[in-house]
């Protein structure tokens, strides 16, 4: 039987948790507009950082562009401001 190590919180919890708030997405909304467009490049170089350590290449493997598209969905999640059910479980 497998236990789960992280409580299974409701979405309130966890967005109270995390300190957001209904004005947070708000916020975060401008900011997109200008990461949106150097996003690619900005995870190119983080994910040549990553894998600059041997350690880390051999964890990450084969995997940086699955890994950077999942990146990308969560960053294009998180600046759109909706912190719904869909944001949690893609966090």
């Amino acid at each position: 039987m497998t236990q789960k190590m992280i409580p299974d919180f409701d979405l309130e919890t966890r967005l109270r948790y995390a300190g957001i708030t209904q004005t947070t997405g708000r916020h975060l909304q401008p900011f997109w507009q200008v990461v949106r467009p150097q996003l690619r490049a900005l995870l190119d170089e983080f994910y040549a950082h990553v894998i600059s350590e041997p350690a880390l290449a051999a964890l990450v493997g084969g995997q940086t562009d699955r890994l950077k598209q999942a990146q990308s969905a969560h960053w294009e999640r998180l600046f759109s401001g909706k912190f719904d059910q869909d944001y949690v479980e893609g966090v």
